[in-house]
């Protein structure tokens, strides 16, 4: 079990806060889960950018994306993505993406965002990559 972490979240009104996000909260509804659904795994699958072709498995806790992600994260070469771009959090129940405060931003199937919950084939953008988020049941 991924440990807690603080995300920034930005508001539209520019008011920045922060919000605790641990693997049995939800950081939009503050909703605890009282079962414990199946892991999952998924794949991000890189369509287009500096990065395309590659992809990145996507197993449970944090993976940050970014030019200069670390060590099991998504590194992706491209001047329009911040060092720490993003951070994907996979939980028990499902994925969720957050904005790490990047300057061109992340969107989800065209829409900015901020932090949101992934579905299958939805499409990330970071700077001039598009990425493909493609969920699987683990074995």
């Amino acid at each position: 079990i991924p440990s807690p972490i603080w995300v920034l979240v930005m508001a539209p009104e520019s008011i920045l806060h922060y919000t605790l996000v641990t693997a049995e909260t939800d950081a939009e509804d503050g909703v605890e889960s009282a079962e414990a659904p199946a892991a999952q795994t998924g794949v991000l699958l890189v369509k287009s950018g500096p990065a395309m072709g590659k992809s990145f498995k996507v197993g449970q806790g944090d993976m940050t994306i970014g030019r200069q992600a670390g060590y099991g994260g998504v590194n992706i070469d491209d001047p329009a993505i911040s060092a720490l771009h993003a951070m994907l959090r996979q939980m028990p129940r499902g994925a969720r993406l957050y904005d790490l405060g990047s300057v061109n931003g992340t969107s989800v199937d065209d829409v900015p965002i901020s932090g949101v919950e992934l579905k299958h084939g939805d499409v990330l953008k970071f700077g001039d990559a598009e990425v493909q988020f493609v969920k699987g049941d683990s074995a």
